[in-house]
Formats: C-alpha cells, sequence, structure tokens
C-alpha cells in the first residue's frame, strides 16, 4: 500500500512525462503533457465528513470530500482512508504525508487511468471500472491520483491533523 507522500510523487512525476494521444481529427500522434497537478490548483476540495472505521482490521481515518474544478459542473465524490504506518502505530495521534492510504474518486479520470493501477498496489479498490488493465490509458499502470484526489490530500491532511488536536487525549505536535 501506497503512502498519501509516494502517491502525490508519483502523479507530479506522471505531469512531466510527455504522452502520446491519436487526434480524432487528423489521425496523427499528438504528443502531450497530462499536467495533473496544475489542473488540481484550479479544483476546490471541501471535507463534508470524518469517520472511524475498522473495516480493514485496524482502526483508520474516513474522509469524504467534495470536489469540482472551475470547469466541471459536477461535483465528484473522493474518500481518502489514513492507516496506521510503519512510523506511527496510531493514525489518530499523528496523521502525516507518510500514512499509508487507501483512495476512490467518481470522477472518469480515476475510473480509466488510475484505479486498476492503485488496486494493484493495494491503495484502491475497482468499483467504478471493469477491472481490465488500461493498456491505453495507463499502459505502465502507473499509480496516479486524479485532481481531485491531489488537490484533496492537502484538505484531508489538514482535517486529520486538526481532528488528532481536537483530540481528547494530549500529543506533542510540530509544525
Amino acid at each position: 500500500m501506497k503512502t498519501l507522500a509516494q502517491l502525490k510523487r508519483n502523479t507530479e512525476q506522471w505531469s512531466k512525462i510527455p504522452h502520446t494521444k491519436i487526434d480524432k481529427k487528423t489521425g496523427k500522434k499528438v504528443v502531450y503533457n497530462d499536467d495533473i497537478v496544475g489542473r488540481a490548483m484550479e479544483t476546490n476540495a471541501a471535507v463534508i465528513k470524518v469517520s472511524s472505521s475498522r473495516q480493514r482490521g485496524v482502526d483508520t481515518m474516513v474522509f469524504v470530500v467534495r470536489c469540482r474544478a472551475h470547469t466541471e459542473s459536477v461535483y465528484y465524490d473522493v474518500v481518502i482512508e489514513l492507516l496506521p504506518g510503519e512510523v506511527h502505530k496510531d493514525v489518530f495521534k499523528m496523521p502525516s504525508e507518510q500514512s499509508p492510504c487507501w483512495v476512490k474518486c467518481s470522477c472518469p479520470f480515476f475510473l480509466f487511468k488510475c484505479e486498476y493501477a492503485l488496486a494493484r498496489v493495494g491503495s484502491s479498490e475497482i468499483d467504478y471500472s471493469n477491472g481490465k488493465k488500461p493498456i491505453i490509458t495507463n499502459p505502465k499502470q502507473f499509480p496516479i491520483l486524479c485532481k481531485h484526489l491531489y488537490r484533496a490530500t492537502d484538505a484531508v491532511l489538514k482535517a486529520a491533523i486538526q481532528q488528532a488536536k481536537n483530540d481528547s487525549r494530549k500529543y506533542n505536535f510540530e509544525k
């Protein structure tokens, strides 16, 4: 299972790689950059629900986020679940980017490029897609985040740290 930091780093690397696609009008190959990070900055993310779960056999923090880019008319549902990691065995004490995570988004980009690759590394499940490899859209099955998930990670980490600070137990937090 990947951590939030690893998935964000993969997404940033993916954004720098030139990709090719077939232009529908001309039928020729076109090289383009899939700038997820740049487009994520134009996306709004709001945490609408925070809960805990024991579904995976350990205590986890579950965040439901609504995301929408300025150019989109539809809100997409994002779920990010933070699990305890090697360093911090209790995710409620010290949530961080180093926490392993499980993610899901309802957008088409996640469906066609991300879901299978993330499920392969244990950071998602096949929910929306048909479960086949994305041979054309992500042939190397690079585990990346869509722009909604990329943007939601910051909101989730902020909410997770705030939740831990508000917890009745007292812990030391560094900025």
